[in-house]
């Protein structure tokens, strides 16, 4: 056999040897034991989303200061404080979701956990209160509250996801420290 006929034999083991590598990269598991895919997400789906959230974010208040005879913004009122609080949290809660629901996807579970259709996490949830939806809704509960329980889990997936889909380090830091409330005021 020639040379060249052995090189022709080998591109497709050297081919599906990369492939197997890169699905194995695209793994992660969780804290739980859950198995999740690793997907890019559309930049412009999560920039579109921030942006819709932007729209929300409140104002700093402005005060009359008449000894001065003007008016200046007050960024210690504490109903701002507490509104942009609750602003930075919501935004940190869409950009999980969005990680979490573009960016993953469920390769398996321990039995013990079952999965987003589980009954019994069904029955919990309705007894808890919590909309679980179909489809996608309930994968995303499913995700946050069983698959994804520890703020580790969590940092990880947007740590993930973010380097997949070309997310800056710094921007993927900040979403977690929000997550972690590690910048509130």
């Amino acid at each position: 056999m020639s040379a060249q006929g052995n090189e022709e034999e080998l591109v497709p083991e050297v081919i599906t040897r990369s492939r197997k590598r890169q699905a194995e990269q695209d793994t992660v598991v969780l804290s739980t034991g859950v198995k999740i895919r690793i997907k890019p997400i559309a930049a412009m789906l999560l920039a579109d989303i921030l942006a819709e959230l932007e729209k929300q974010k409140p104002k700093v208040p402005v005060v009359l200061i008449e000894s001065k005879g003007r008016t200046e913004e007050n960024p210690a009122d504490p109903d701002y404080i507490r509104s942009l609080e609750a602003f930075e949290a919501r935004t940190a809660s869409a950009f999980n979701d969005v990680m979490i629901v573009e960016g993953t996807e469920l390769i398996s579970a321990p039995k013990t956990l079952g999965g987003p259709d589980d009954p019994g996490f069904l029955e919990r949830m309705s007894v808890l209160g919590r909309p679980i939806g179909s489809g996608v809704a309930r994968y995303l509960v499913w995700m946050k509250y069983v698959a994804a329980p520890r703020t580790e889990d969590i940092a990880l997936i947007i740590g993930e996801v973010g380097r997949k889909s070309g997310v800056s380090e710094d921007d993927v830091q900040t979403a977690a420290r929000h997550f972690r409330g590690e910048d509130r005021r």
